[in-house]
């Protein structure tokens, strides 16, 4: 399967693996979709990206930086803490 060049008419929604991820939501909202396909140079379908999957990605760093933070807390508070 090769999908159209963007822009044309009826072609699919997608992205390229270096687009960021601020892209990958603009599209995602601008087009009110829930997956978009992600395309190598020659627009040839390699992935595709959920927003389930965006969700997962967010909880996961919110969650690791979380804990990072209370780690900080906890030496902080530690009386042998050495910064």
């Amino acid at each position: 399967m090769t999908t159209q060049e963007p822009n044309s008419p009826g072609a699919p929604v997608v992205i390229k693996p270096n687009d960021t991820l601020d892209t990958l939501l603009e599209k995602l909202k601008m087009h009110r979709i829930h997956r978009i396909f992600v395309v190598n140079d020659e627009y040839k379908p390699i992935g595709v990206v959920s927003l389930k999957d965006v969700l997962g990605l967010l909880v996961n760093r919110d969650a690791a930086q979380s804990t990072q933070n209370e780690s900080k807390i906890e030496a902080a508070n530690h009386p042998m803490s050495v910064f």
